[in-house]
């Protein structure tokens, strides 16, 4: 059986339906780019995993997450550790609708007084993340 909000939006960006009902979702964050959106054409940042086509496009809420874990250089988020989940909320206009967020893992955020400062994260070789992440997207 066919279902529209299998195919509805479908694309090259991640949506709620995507992950909804599969839990926290460990992901490694490949690279970022700024893209232009397709329905809108405003330009947004985008995030890819390892193992996955399909980027997140970042929301306020997403990129400030990011940025208090791993500092304001969106280069620097390149190899992190995070992880994904829905959180029900609306689009603008009310519909209630299934949003992606994030949640940092590794590292305490950066202080707040020092924006310089950056976590040490040697102690995490890139040697025990793997590879390939086994993504369910």
């Amino acid at each position: 059986m066919a279902h529209w909000s299998d195919v509805a939006g479908a694309g090259q960006y991640l949506r709620g339906v995507d992950i909804d009902g599969k839990g926290d979702i460990p992901v490694t964050i490949s690279h970022h780019a700024i893209e232009e959106m397709p329905h809108d054409k405003e330009k947004k940042a985008v995030i890819y995993f390892r193992g996955s086509e399909k980027g997140l496009v970042l929301n306020q809420t997403n990129g400030e997450e990011l940025k208090d874990h791993f500092g304001d250089d969106m280069d620097n988020w390149n190899g992190k550790r995070i992880v994904l989940f829905t959180v029900r909320t609306q689009t603008p206009d009310g519909t209630p609708t299934k949003g992606i967020r994030v949640r940092c893992t590794l590292g305490d955020p950066l202080p707040k007084t020092n924006p310089v400062q950056k976590p040490d994260f040697e102690e995490f070789s890139s040697e025990s993340l793997s590879d390939g992440d086994d993504l369910p997207f």
